[in-house]
């Protein structure tokens, strides 16, 4: 059951790159060709038909509304993250999680031993992870989605720095989703709901 909900996850998250992929050059936040080849069957279907992608993008809207647009969002982020550090001379990139990412990737164990590890690395190492808000898994509001999506885990955005610091991190930039429609949607003239509950954090190895 877990795997099938991993494996899952990742097809869902591509499939939500692909669709960005298709959204006009001057306003697209993601250049990702590769998303849509990994994807077949009904989501295939979806990715490659101006149909299956509009339907798909207005049940999507109408069932989990910002959810896309907060995909989109950390995506942007995570490679701007990425460009930043490879530019800073970082050789090596290690993605960690359970998305089907079109980055080479190492599964982790639990956030606090990921944490402790990325702490040890050279000065300079830099960790990006997109985390739920603490009170979201704490709250009867959002109980049914926590199950739907089996969220485990969340942090209390106030208490990050601190939680890094004492695995040896440095708390760069802490994203939330107005972080993103300043930074990425408003200069591409994009009014694209946004995934309230989620965060994105850069963290560095002092």
């Amino acid at each position: 059951m877990a795997s099938e909900r991993v494996r899952n996850t990742a097809y869902s998250v591509a499939l939500l790159r692909a669709l960005e992929q298709h959204s006009p050059p001057g306003e697209r936040l993601v250049d990702d060709p590769l998303s849509e080849r990994l994807l077949t069957g009904v989501r295939g279907l979806i990715a490659r038909t101006a149909l299956g992608r509009r339907a798909f993008a207005r049940l999507l809207d109408s069932s989990a509304p910002g959810f896309f647009g907060g995909i989109a969002c950390r995506t942007k982020a995570f490679d701007d993250a990425c460009v930043e550090a490879l530019g800073a001379g970082v050789a090596q990139v290690v993605i960690a999680g359970a998305g089907m990412d079109t980055r080479p990737y190492l599964p982790p164990s639990t956030s606090e031993e990921f944490f402790a590890y990325a702490g040890t690395l050279a000065p300079g190492s830099r960790l990006v992870f997109s985390y739920l808000q603490r009170d979201v898994l704490e709250s009867e509001l959002y109980a049914k989605r926590a199950r739907q999506f089996s969220w485990q885990t969340g942090f209390a955005p106030e208490r990050l720095a601190a939680l890094l610091a004492a695995q040896g991190l440095h708390l760069v930039r802490d994203l939330a989703a107005e972080d993103f429609r300043t930074l990425y949607l408003r200069p591409r003239g994009r009014d694209l709901p946004v995934f309230d509950l989620e965060r994105t954090a850069v963290a560095q190895v002092p």
